[in-house]
């Protein structure tokens, strides 16, 4: 990325204030750069490609190298408009009666266009927002489409008796996403929350398991155009949340302190998202 730019080790630490030998180990892969210095390096980067920002950072090697100009190294791969979905996911085969039961059932409560609030795992203590569009389809399943800026992931979504699952796979670079859902039982559904399991764009693919919080903020009208502009719109606005936009309790719901030191003072040892706490909400409507 810096030989597309024509920057060396010395001209990035320059620019940063920073020492050569600590770039070095960021370019070989030595240690990641801290959360402030991410973002340093993204304001300068952005110098030179006007529009790069924190979020392109999560992308896979050979895109963030489309946008500074890095041949790839191995040609794109054209991926066909027409490839099908699998019906269901593979080990859950034996359950098809019963998932697509209940995901006729309780799967129109869930269609809309949501709005995802979540902890930014490359900035402690940030949150972003992306957004979410949710269809049942002619297969008597149901599509969860998440996008956050450029990035987005596709996904099958089926219910199971008081949860919701999801499995799918980032457009762009393919990274699998997988999600549990604390599923409401009745009425339309206004609040939900999960887990989500996913890989960083970082050169390990790092695993981190994330909560987030998804809120109802349109209504599909049945014109597939229409509601799927409606979503592109409001994807435009997923980033970064500004400073003091997320509710103190919302804080508190997705950042848990939990290991064995919170466990030791009678809190919890892992993650965990507790139906008995659940922030999900749903109404029936009249």
């Amino acid at each position: 990325m810096t030989k597309a730019l024509s920057l060396t080790r010395a001209d990035v630490a320059k620019q940063l204030g920073g020492d050569k030998s600590l770039v070095g180990r960021w370019m070989t892969g030595g240690t990641m750069p801290s959360a402030h210095n991410l973002a340093r390096l993204t304001a300068m980067f952005a110098t030179h490609r006007p529009g790069f920002s924190l979020l392109d950072w999560e992308r896979e090697l050979d895109d963030i190298g489309d946008l500074v100009g890095v041949p790839r190294r191995y040609p794109a791969v054209r991926r066909r408009e027409d490839a099908q979905w699998p019906v269901l996911f593979g080990p859950l085969a034996d359950l098809e009666a019963e998932t697509l039961a209940t995901t006729e059932r309780r799967g129109p409560a869930y269609e809309g266009i949501f709005r995802n609030t979540r902890p930014f795992s490359d900035m402690p203590g940030k949150y972003l927002h992306d957004y979410v569009f949710t269809r049942m389809e002619p297969d008597g399943l149901t599509t969860w489409t998440r996008c956050i800026g450029r990035i987005s992931v596709k996904s099958r979504f089926i219910a199971l008796h008081s949860q919701v699952f999801f499995a799918g796979k980032e457009v762009t670079t393919g990274l699998p996403v997988f999600g549990i859902i604390n599923g409401s039982n009745g009425g339309k559904v206004v609040r939900y929350e999960g887990i989500l399991l996913y890989s960083a764009h970082d050169g390990g693919h790092t695993p981190f398991a994330t909560p987030f919080i998804s809120e109802r903020v349109a209504d599909l009208t049945g014109d597939r155009e229409a509601d799927e502009a409606r979503f592109a719109e409001l994807a435009e606005q997923a980033g970064i949340v500004p400073e003091g936009q997320v509710p103190p309790e919302i804080q508190a719901h997705l950042i848990k302190d939990v290991g064995p030191s919170a466990f030791a003072q009678g809190g919890e040892l892992l993650l965990k998202l507790s139906p008995g706490n659940s922030l999900a909400m749903s109404y029936i409507p009249f």
